[in-house]
């Protein structure tokens, strides 16, 4: 069936989605009603996640994928030694130490044995 058939068969604003849904369009088509009642994000999550790292004691070494779909909300700790984070790119969520360059590979080890009593 074309776009005409369509439009003339009344079902053309059918083939669209509302502002509300394109901007919260993965959600919707990954998460089950019931699941995004209960997973909304909200910019004051992410704001509450950014200052926690950035002042958090626990040490953290976050590691990601540029391509992974959540790389938008990544935190960072800033100047905090104790959190610290590494994106490689061109891949998702699968990011193993070993795919980054041996130079940051060190430097992560590095940081692992720094903590270990």
């Amino acid at each position: 069936m074309d776009f005409e058939s369509l439009e003339t068969a009344g079902l053309s604003e059918k083939l669209g989605i509302s502002e509300e849904e394109e901007a919260d369009f993965l959600r919707h088509f990954v998460l089950s009603e019931e699941q995004r009642k209960i997973s909304s994000f909200t910019p004051s999550h992410f704001e509450a996640l950014d200052s926690w790292a950035k002042t958090t004691d626990k040490n953290i070494i976050f590691i990601g994928g540029n391509l992974d779909p959540r790389s938008s909300v990544y935190i960072d700790g800033g100047d905090n030694p104790h959190f610290h984070t590494y994106i490689l790119s061109g891949i998702s969520h699968q990011t193993k130490i070993g795919q980054f360059d041996r130079e940051i590979q060190n430097e992560i080890i590095e940081i692992m044995k720094s903590w270990l009593p």
